[in-house]
C-alpha cells in the first residue's frame, strides 16, 4: 500500500486511524488503514459564552451523484466560510457521517441517486443521527418525491440553486452567521 505523507503539523492534527474496505468499479475490494486528519477550527474559542454559532464551527456534508454540482456547491459553501465534506453517493455519505470526527450538523441531500436514493439515505441518516438537519437539494419536483422524503427533510431547495438563496437557507436552518473579521 502506498504511503502518503501526513499534512503539515501546524495546521492539521491526526484524530484517528480507521480500517476501510471499499468496492471499486470492478466489484473488487480494497482494504487498508486510513489516517484521518482534521484542521483545527479557525477562531473557535471553547470558552466563548456568547452562544453564537459561526459558519466555521461545524461541518456540512453534501451528498449528490452529480460531480459538477457537488464541486460547485462545495466551492460556494467554502467561499462563505463553511467547512464542507462531500460524498458522491448515499452510501459514501452515510459512511462519512458514521466515521468522520467532524461536527456534521447539516446534510445537503439529493433525491435522485443510483443504488441508494435520497429517501433511503434519509431513513438511514435519521437512524444514525435523529437531530441532524437535512436539506433536500434536488431537481425533482417536491410533489413527485416520496412522502417520507418530503416530510423527512427540514428544508427543500430546487435545482438550479442561487448561491445567495443557498447560503441564506443554511444560515437560517442551522442558526449560524459569518465569522467576524479579525480586529
Amino acid at each position: 500500500m502506498d504511503s502518503v505523507a501526513p499534512p503539515p503539523q501546524k495546521t492539521w492534527h491526526r484524530v484517528c486511524n480507521v480500517s476501510v474496505a471499499m468496492t471499486q468499479a470492478s466489484d473488487s475490494f480494497v482494504e487498508g488503514m486510513v489516517d484521518i486528519y482534521q484542521r483545527p477550527l479557525a477562531g473557535r474559542d471553547e470558552n466563548r459564552s456568547d452562544g453564537v454559532l459561526y459558519r466555521n464551527e461545524f461541518t456540512i456534508l453534501v451528498v449528490d451523484d452529480d460531480a459538477s454540482f457537488l464541486h460547485l456547491v462545495c466551492s460556494v459553501l467554502r467561499k462563505h466560510g463553511f467547512t464542507v465534506l462531500n460524498a458522491s453517493s448515499g452510501v459514501k455519505g452515510l459512511n462519512m457521517l458514521t466515521y468522520s470526527p467532524a461536527d456534521i450538523r447539516l446534510v445537503l441531500l439529493d433525491y435522485t441517486m443510483p443504488k441508494l436514493n435520497g429517501d433511503q439515505t434519509l431513513q438511514h441518516l435519521r437512524k444514525l443521527n435523529p437531530s441532524i438537519k437535512v436539506m433536500a437539494v434536488t431537481s425533482s419536483d417536491p410533489k413527485l418525491v416520496a412522502t417520507s422524503f418530503r416530510d423527512g427533510v427540514d428544508r427543500f431547495l430546487k435545482k438550479p440553486l442561487d448561491a445567495r438563496e443557498l447560503i441564506a437557507a443554511v444560515d437560517s436552518l442551522v442558526g449560524c452567521r459569518p465569522q467576524p473579521a479579525a480586529s
